[in-house]
């Protein structure tokens, strides 16, 4: 088995694996997660990139419309445009799953929802609906689209869990519960 067939955060720029500062605590009050921190699914690069020009073309094109005296309709909808692109471009910056030691934060439209492991069942993916995770309770969540292949996500998804099963099944037997 090669490196990137057993680790896909070994050659995939989009997931990162980011080591919280000694000691420290994350976002309200949770513990950042263990051994290197979460595993971070992101946009990809391309897609950041492309994104932005988009962005930058949307605001030169509005620029050349106020600019050229064009009519109203014409700068209003160069305007619309823009505002578009911009908000497109601030969703493409900011949509990320973490994979956290207490859970998987999702972030997503300029939203942010956690959802604890042990409400987590597995995860499950299909080539073109990507990865989603089904609840305990029967509900399922569908994770944003980060450019990533959804297998390898999944499979991330999977071992995250199995691992945080192995831990609290030790924790649990040494504590002698």
């Amino acid at each position: 088995m090669t490196r990137a067939a057993a680790d896909p955060q070994a050659t995939d720029p989009g997931v990162t694996r980011q080591a919280p500062p000694p000691g420290r605590r994350g976002a309200k009050g949770r513990r950042t997660g263990a051994q290197g921190g979460p595993v971070v699914f992101r946009m990809l690069p391309r897609q950041i990139a492309l994104a932005g020009l988009v962005w930058l073309g949307s605001v030169v094109l509005l620029g050349l419309a106020i600019r050229g005296g064009s009519g109203g309709a014409a700068v209003a909808g160069a305007a619309l445009l823009a505002l578009l692109a911009s908000a497109a471009f601030g969703a493409t910056l900011t949509t990320r799953v973490a994979l956290e030691a207490d859970g998987i934060e999702i972030v997503a439209y300029f939203r942010r929802r956690f959802l604890p492991r042990e409400n987590i069942e597995t995860a499950t993916w299909e080539g073109s609906g990507g990865v989603s995770v089904e609840l305990v309770g029967g509900g399922v969540v569908t994770l944003p689209e980060t450019g990533h292949d959804n297998q390898p996500r999944a499979h991330a998804i999977r071992a995250w869990l199995q691992q945080g099963r192995r831990t609290a099944g030790g924790a649990r037997r040494r504590a002698g519960a």
